[in-house]
């Protein structure tokens, strides 16, 4: 592949494609927290460290591509492991990274510790440099921990300087400083990078003007967060339109749910009170015929009971008949 083309396309990132400005400036912010520097400013600090390590990553896969094969059976571009540890030891421009080398371990994921979109940037590479690259998922991880562990070196290297010089603010002049101790081959480019950005020439300010001018910078920077902060409260509050019109058919869903529910009860009640009274009507019934019955046997009883006293009085009549007559016979 063409590395000198593939340079032209690619170092062309705009700050704001790969990170937040508004999220940078927190994640910054916290990690100073955490190295207990509370009382440092940045400034414009963060983004231009994440435009020099950006460009610190394009130079390595562009450095990669010169040992790329097309892989006989997939036919793919293939970065891998072995490649990349070629082009770390080809020369002393990647001497900086070579300390990092011991402490690496593969378990561990790396690129949301870089502050910014690694895997942004890692795609665009990829669709830039023809749809047939594929860079392999170690050797991606391995990237990551190298950008990481060398960002957070070039920060403490220029808090020391900052501090050292009785100041409080890190500017783009101590991040250049950073950079120029870590390597020779890439700082030109990337210090023009950074000059560019701030276009202004380094040789008309020094010391409290390059403050100044920082702190302009930070201004125009403020206003681009508040436009992100809007835009993500007004996609939070896009978001909770859609929750809670969710919530109101939800919520509807449910009221229709209670409302069948209710209706199955009063048709359950219904069915039950009309199923006891078909089982206790027959139970009625009988006991009425049994009362009946009863009575019946009853009645008949007592007037076989009558007929039976009406039967001993008339026999006992006829006796007392019987007997005057032979009396008076005599």
């Amino acid at each position: 592949m063409d590395k000198e083309t593939n340079k032209k396309t690619i170092d062309r990132n705009n700050i704001s494609e790969i990170v937040k400005l508004s999220i940078l400036k927190k994640k910054f912010k916290q990690y100073l927290i955490d190295a207990g520097k509370t009382d440092f400013k940045s400034t414009s600090y963060p983004k231009y460290l994440v435009v020099s390590l950006v460009m610190v990553l394009e130079e390595m896969l562009l450095d990669c591509l010169e040992y790329v094969k097309k892989h006989e059976t997939t036919g793919l571009y293939t970065i891998d492991n072995s490649m990349f540890q070629l082009v770390l030891n080809k020369s002393n421009k990647y001497d900086f990274a070579l300390k990092y080398l011991k402490k690496y371990n593969s378990t561990f994921k790396y690129s949301d510790s870089v502050f910014f979109s690694y895997r942004k940037v890692l795609d665009t590479f990829e669709a830039k440099t023809g749809d047939k690259l594929m860079i392999e998922p170690d050797v991606v991880n391995f990237i990551a921990y190298i950008l990481s562990s060398f960002q957070y070196e070039l920060v403490e290297i220029s808090l020391t300087m900052v501090e050292y010089s009785k100041r409080k603010t890190l500017t783009a002049d101590s991040l250049l400083l950073a950079l120029k101790t870590q390597f020779k081959d890439m700082y030109p480019r990337i210090k023009l990078k950074i000059d560019s950005m701030k276009e202004i020439k380094p040789s008309e300010t020094s010391g409290e003007e390059a403050e100044e001018t920082e702190e302009a910078e930070e201004a125009e920077e403020a206003e681009v967060e508040e436009a992100e902060e809007a835009e993500e409260a007004e996609e939070a509050e896009d978001e909770d339109d859609d929750e809670k019109l969710e919530t109101d058919k939800v919520g509807k869903v449910k009221v229709e749910e209670v409302k069948v529910v209710n209706k199955k009860k009063v048709e359950l009640k219904k069915d039950f009170k009309t199923s006891k009274q078909e089982k206790e009507e027959p139970h009625e019934t009988n006991s009425k015929k049994q009362v009946k019955k009863n009575t019946e046997k009853s009645d008949k009883n007592n007037l076989n009971q009558d007929l039976e006293e009406d039967l001993e009085q008339d026999l006992e009549q006829d006796l007392k008949e019987k007997k005057t007559k032979k009396v008076v016979k005599k």
